[in-house]
């Protein structure tokens, strides 16, 4: 079997994992952070989840959340000035994005993350 390392256990690196694994490589994804860190740690990521990722993970069958997170239909982004917005800008998005944390589910737990069931080593 074909073996495949993926430096980094980020949105990226798990998503390529889970599809390396689901096609039959033997996977093993490195990342300076422990399992325990990445199960219990703080997210590192947004946690709206756009178009593209969504995609992605509905392809893996890891779009878990569908149907108990909201969808975000636009974005909105403000600079503050001392006398008013140096920045104020809003659009509409193409494609709904996800907010990935239900209500009442820990903030610091990415559900990405342990939806994945992936293995991580310590680097």
């Amino acid at each position: 079997m074909r073996g495949i390392l993926i430096v980094g256990a980020g949105q990226a690196g798990l998503h390529l994992a889970v599809g390396l694994l689901k096609n039959g490589y033997d996977v093993t994804v490195v990342t300076d952070r422990s399992p325990e860190e990445i199960r219990d740690g703080r997210v590192t990521s947004s946690q709206a989840m756009f178009g593209t990722a969504l995609g992605h993970e509905r392809e893996l069958g890891l779009d878990l959340w569908a149907g108990s997170c909201p969808p975000i239909e636009g974005i909105s982004f403000t600079v503050p000035g001392p006398e008013g917005p140096v920045i104020d800008w809003a659009a509409r998005l193409d494609v709904a994005a996800r907010s990935v944390r239900p209500a009442g589910q820990d903030s610091r737990v990415d559900g990405r993350v342990r939806a994945a069931g992936r293995q991580a080593r310590r680097a």
